[in-house]
């Protein structure tokens, strides 16, 4: 749950990070697609080292949430989404 919990949290920030460039980088026309590949393979990197670090504090908290919910299901039966 600690894994899920984590990559959940870089996924939201590679999102925050990716809507944050769009005013530095998104010139209708310009660059190529090599570079939207290389500014995604950064981004992803970005967003991974943050999770990682744990500096946020998402992946902590939607963890302690999940955990607490999981806690308090009775026996037999499945945890709804």
């Amino acid at each position: 749950m600690a894994e899920a919990s984590r990559q959940f949290e870089a996924l939201l920030v590679r999102q925050i990070l990716t809507e944050a460039q769009k005013p530095l980088t998104g010139k209708a026309g310009q660059g190529s697609s090599v570079d939207g590949i290389y500014q995604d393979m950064i981004t992803a990197q970005f967003a991974d080292k943050i999770s990682h670090s744990g500096a946020l504090g998402i992946a902590e908290v939607l963890q302690k949430q999940l955990s607490g919910q999981v806690k308090h299901q009775p026996e037999g039966q499945k945890a709804e989404i």
